[in-house]
């Protein structure tokens, strides 16, 4: 009998699943500002998902931060510029497509010693707060 009505379908809503996240780039991008450094969130938060990918915009000086340690790892790749990535007391220079991959418990910090904007890709555990 249906088919002698010209009535629209019902839209189908997918929800999407819990084990994954999908950022299309046209989707406005999360920022935050925390001091020297521009945070841009590369993926949505998904249910039990514990990686925090992000874009780090790091400005010129600023202020050399005291090395501390923390629950969870870290990952960093540079992008451009260069920085300082200070970690269990040594001083690390990063150029364009070095990265630093550690155990956040071990004491670290950062540092953009340059003229020019910094930028990496950075992945974090757990999530920031």
């Amino acid at each position: 009998m249906a088919d002698f009505f010209d009535t629209p379908a019902d839209p189908v809503v997918v929800p999407m699943p819990r084990h994954f996240t999908l950022t299309r780039g046209e989707n406005a991008a999360v920022q935050y500002v925390s001091g020297q450094q521009t945070y841009r969130m590369l993926s949505d938060r998904g249910a039990g998902l514990v990686l925090e990918p992000m874009v780090v915009h790091i400005a010129p000086g600023g202020r050399w931060e005291t090395a501390y340690g923390h629950a969870g790892e870290e990952f960093a790749y540079v992008i451009s510029g260069e920085l300082l990535y200070e970690v269990d007391g040594v001083e690390h220079r990063l150029c364009p497509g070095d990265s630093v991959h550690l155990r956040s418990s071990v004491p670290h910090s950062m540092y953009n010693d340059t003229e020019q904007v910094t930028t990496v890709v950075s992945v974090v555990t757990p999530r920031l707060s």
